[in-house]
């Protein structure tokens, strides 16, 4: 591929896989390289990334914590699929009990549990009854937002997991209210 009003050959395979044909690296040191043609060309195809927040768990309540599991945070299957939380995604925890944050992954607890389980080493970030915050961030392209930002879903919880409240759905511009039933 050769970088448009220079002449150049792109030496250098994309940065990342989940990146590819999206950020390219070019060699702009190199004699007679314009620059600011590189910069341009590299602007038009990355554009300014902004990472925004996807998804909320608001005060969901610690069910049980594991020392001895490798790591990760276990949420109820159906919180996780109702907000659109993949399994192994990267999320930042904010425990309200202690003031605690921390990033860790978000794995399946058997559906309808309502089970939040510290595991690893964020289990001596928090114990059972402990409140915490568990968001998600997606990266978007600033020019693809045109002016609008996505709403979150977003969904409030009871001290036993059950949904209070719920934000950021489709067709519910106003928060939605949900019977513990």
């Amino acid at each position: 591929m050769t970088c448009p009003g220079t002449g150049i050959r792109r030496p250098y395979p994309p940065v990342s896989p989940f990146l590819a044909g999206s950020l390219q690296v070019f060699d702009i040191t190199a004699p007679g390289i314009n620059n600011h043609a590189v910069r341009a060309y590299s602007k038009e195809l990355t554009g300014v990334l902004i990472q925004l927040l996807k998804c909320k768990i608001h005060q969901a309540c610690v069910t049980d914590a594991d020392l001895s599991y490798e790591g990760s945070l276990g949420i109820d299957a159906e919180l996780m699929d109702l907000i659109g939380l993949r399994t192994y995604e990267k999320i930042l925890v904010g425990n309200m009990s202690t003031g605690d944050r921390f990033e860790t992954y978000a794995i399946r607890e058997a559906p309808g549990s309502r089970r939040i389980v510290l595991n690893g080493a964020t289990a001596r970030l928090g114990a059972r009854g402990d409140r915490v915050i568990i968001m998600a961030f997606g990266w978007h392209r600033e020019a693809d937002l045109r002016g609008a930002t996505p709403e979150p879903r977003v969904i409030r919880l009871d001290e036993e997991n059950n949904i209070v409240a719920a934000s950021g759905f489709e067709g519910s511009p106003e928060p939605l209210s949900y019977s513990a039933e």
